[in-house]
């Protein structure tokens, strides 16, 4: 238990809010609850942030790792790395507000409305993380279900495309039906993996229940890809990836896909 009850009351055990005060943040990992509790309490909790020293390193990505790293600290977006002029004065209101809660404790951060539309500008400006690419199909893929005929598809991928690149900022390439395809296997090949990992037996039940819900022929689930379908999965992303340099895309980015996605420069812009 990370703290007492004394009186019918509860409290904090002496010496861990003064651990966190030392720390800065919420320890990384698998932190208690009691730990973001207390983390409330003390003096760091929701000060600004030093730009500069927090995106050191980093891609300038609003990600789950920016995220975390910011809430860590107490705020509820990252750091503004820059200035946006383009955006109206927004009001003073810098500050704790409200609670919020994702998967864990109810929270309160610290954020305004001025980092709140910086950061809704930014993502429809600048290439989307890898993270939410991925999201962006699944959720695709859901609404493409097997059963829509495919005209209808084709259709609705049209519309997809142009709606989420005017709109989201999302790739037209990460759209297309053979991109969603390949985003579906890898998606299931995870899982896959996942019940793999953690010891299951392929005859175990929970294994019927995943390769009985594919739509896909499950040996692209099962069976290790051929070098000619990993390039057909991966082929979406070469197509954008060119896109980003033909464009003179600033490189953080484009290198930052490569790390994320295991690929070789070479292989995706020395194409012949």
């Amino acid at each position: 238990m990370g703290f007492f009850v004394l009186f019918g009351v509860a409290a904090f055990k002496p010496g861990m809010l003064s651990r966190l005060e030392l720390l800065g943040q919420v320890p990384e990992g698998d932190s208690k609850y009691d730990d973001w509790q207390r983390a409330q309490t003390t003096s760091w909790w929701g000060k600004p942030l030093d730009p500069k020293a927090f995106w050191k390193g980093r891609v300038l990505w609003n990600d789950k790792s920016a995220t975390s790293d910011a809430q860590r600290h107490g705020r509820l977006y990252p750091p503004m790395p820059y200035e946006d002029t383009n955006r109206p004065p927004y009001p003073n209101d810098e500050g704790i507000h409200g609670g919020y809660s994702t998967d864990g404790p109810n929270i309160s951060y610290a954020s305004s409305s001025k980092e709140r539309a910086f950061w809704d500008r930014f993502d429809k400006t600048h290439p989307r993380p890898p993270e939410q690419l991925e999201a962006e199909q699944e959720i695709a893929d859901v609404k493409l279900s097997s059963d829509i005929p495919k005209i209808e598809r084709e259709l609705y991928i049209r519309l997809q495309n142009a709606a989420d690149s005017f709109k989201n900022n999302y790739p037209p390439e990460s759209l297309t039906e053979d991109a969603m395809f390949w985003s579906y296997v890898e998606a299931k090949r995870a899982e896959y993996q996942r019940l793999l990992n953690m010891g299951d037996k392929t005859n175990e039940p929970v294994f019927k229940v995943l390769l009985n819900s594919l739509t896909v022929d499950r040996k692209y689930v099962t069976e290790p890809l051929t070098p000619d379908q990993i390039k057909a999965a991966n082929s979406w992303k070469v197509a954008y990836l060119q896109r980003l340099r033909r464009e003179k895309t600033d490189e953080q980015y484009i290198q930052g896909y490569l790390r994320a996605w295991g690929l070789n420069a070479a292989e995706v812009f020395d194409q012949r």
